[in-house]
């Protein structure tokens, strides 16, 4: 399936940096909208899907990161992130609201933290790439708790989805920006552009998620939707304060 382009302009000014999203899974839940409300800033409503508000997890891994003008650099350039998610929505944009993300690269997270005013962790990772799926671990250390795991093995399970399968799909994927707030709750987007996604049906067989245990989350007992999608190229734009 390939979802439809984004549904306003890309800002006139240029992008900041660049990167390739590899090996994607999109993992939802259906969640109450009262237990999204504890985490997610009042100024900024929560999106739902027929009344339906929902919990996404998407480990992937990045590549070919540079700034604009720039080559990638070695070990800078390269590492495995998983985030956590929901949708929110201002002015009529669909957009993404990060509740976490973690990744093996300790000034990338720094970096994220200090101009994005995004919720990154620094984690271990183990992936591994097979012929036909993806063995992933995470592992972030919490000092006196137990550590936040993501074990799963996934991938693709079948061909690219079709136009009567793709509503909800798109919904839950196709988002070009998201929000973030700073210290004072001052609210900012952060736009990015990519090509209409590529998903296919996913398969997952998970080995043990702890990854929402900081968090006010107890994830349903129901399994989540799966989508797979397998690498996309992205341009990201610096965060801009919302009037």
């Amino acid at each position: 399936m390939i979802l439809t382009l984004r549904p306003r302009a890309v800002p006139s000014r240029d992008w900041m940096m660049s990167q390739t999203w590899n090996d994607l899974l999109f993992l939802h839940w259906p969640i109450p909208q009262q237990i999204l409300r504890k985490m997610v800033p009042r100024n900024l409503p929560i999106d739902t899907y027929r009344g339906q508000a929902w919990l996404g997890i998407v480990p992937f891994s990045m590549s070919h990161i540079h700034f604009k003008g720039l080559p990638p650099l070695p070990g800078l350039s390269a590492f495995p992130e998983i985030n956590v998610r929901t949708y929110v929505t201002l002015d009529g944009k669909p957009v993404v609201y990060f509740l976490s993300l973690d990744a093996e690269n300790r000034l990338a997270v720094l970096f994220a933290r200090k101009f994005f005013n995004l919720p990154y962790f620094y984690s271990k990772f183990s992936v591994q790439k097979k012929t036909a799926s993806i063995d992933y671990q995470m592992n972030r250390r919490q000092s006196g708790k137990a550590p936040l795991v993501f074990e799963a093995q996934y991938g693709p399970s079948g061909q690219t989805l079709k136009n009567q399968e793709q509503q909800l799909a798109q919904w839950l994927t196709a988002r070009y920006c998201l929000y973030t707030t700073d210290s004072k709750g001052k609210i900012y987007r952060g736009n990015i552009e990519h090509s209409p996604w590529p998903l296919q049906p996913g398969k997952v067989s998970m080995k043990k998620n702890t990854i929402t245990a900081s968090l006010p989350i107890t994830l349903l007992k129901t399994k989540p939707l799966v989508y797979f999608s397998k690498i996309l190229k992205v341009n990201i734009w610096g965060l801009e304060p919302l009037p």
